[in-house]
């Protein structure tokens, strides 16, 4: 009795049939699918005894996808709980040099056992206010999907450690249609943000989303996924330290070099002093005995000059090697 032009009569006559039946498969207020039943020939109607029987049979039905889909998520927070164990022993072991490649590696690993096609790993350790730094990954080579700008409508929510979980992206409320938009450009139809904060500061942010299908990450694989972020960003802390630690003892050995070479030109100050005092007492005392236009008189007064430069210039290795106080001065 459907119009010739609705498409659900069309399906019908593809399918060779001429009466269905469909019920809705529910399980507490869940829809979990829908079975259909299609007759080759017409018929007026469905009784209400053999709806009840089917009804009973789709609730049967119901029960046993939700069981199937409790164990499938069970199994899979089982293999997220021996991944978060590998990693946890892995990133111990894992050379500073090595932690970028690993960290790749888990990030891909992470997707497959969430049954994500993209994962985003973003590291603010540095702070908002730069950039920061990505790790990605997409299932069968999608192209890198990381999009820099503002998001207006989850920024505030995942600064202040808000998980941001759309399992369809349509559900997104009006005020983020910036984050839909983005969102349905990039073909996602489930989300997943998880905020990894330090105190209280945003340190990482980590992102799953799917492309092929919806998906509703469970509470418990959300709290798993959390952890392998915090192992994650351990990874990149320690990293970051272990490079810290390197300059740091750069900085030492180059501090070390300069009080070396500053206690040497302190020795040499002082023994060129030595020389200079005889050269200054010398000079001085040719000076006063030659008369006035005497040439050795003009020589002498030269040559003290120059002592006095000279000794000038041993007061300056001094304050270099710390032994002679800075004396402050106010300048033009």
């Amino acid at each position: 009795e459907l119009g010739e032009d609705q498409p659900e009569r069309k399906a019908l006559e593809i399918r060779g049939a001429r009466a269905s039946l469909s019920l809705a498969l529910r399980s507490s207020d869940e829809l979990l699918g829908v079975i259909g039943f299609d007759c080759a020939q017409p018929r007026q109607s469905w009784s209400e005894s053999l709806v009840r029987q089917l009804r009973i049979v789709g609730e049967i039905i119901a029960t046993g996808v939700k069981r199937r889909r409790a164990e499938e998520v069970l199994a899979r927070q089982i293999e997220l709980e021996r991944h978060i164990a590998r990693l946890s022993k892995h990133f111990l072991a894992v050379d500073v040099d090595d932690i970028e490649s690993a960290l790749r590696t888990a990030i891909a690993e992470t997707g497959e056992l969430a049954g994500a096609d993209r994962v985003l790993f973003l590291s603010v350790a540095k702070g908002i206010a730069h950039e920061p730094e990505v790790f990605d990954w997409s299932r069968d080579g999608i192209d890198a999907f990381y999009q820099a700008g503002r998001y207006e409508w989850a920024a505030p929510r995942l600064l202040a450690g808000e998980v941001i979980h759309i399992p369809r992206v349509e559900d997104l409320p009006k005020e983020a249609g910036l984050e839909r938009e983005r969102a349905k450009a990039a073909g996602i139809r489930s989300l997943l943000w998880i905020p990894l904060l330090s105190g209280e500061r945003l340190v990482a942010l980590m992102s799953l989303t799917t492309l092929r299908q919806e998906k509703r990450w469970s509470k418990d694989e959300i709290g798993l996924l959390r952890l392998v972020g915090e192992l994650l960003t351990a990874a990149l802390g320690r990293r970051d330290a272990q490079r810290e630690l390197e300059e740091c003892r750069g900085l030492l050995v180059q501090a070390q070099k300069m009080a070396a070479i500053g206690r040497l030109a302190g020795g040499i100050a002082h023994d060129f002093n030595n020389l200079l005092t005889v050269i200054l007492g010398f000079s001085r005392a040719l000076r006063d005995e030659a008369a006035e236009g005497d040439p050795v008189r003009e020589d002498a007064e030269e040559i003290h000059a120059a002592a006095e430069r000279a000794a000038a210039l041993t007061s300056q290795l001094l304050t270099f090697s710390r032994r002679q106080d800075l004396s402050s001065q106010s300048v033009d």
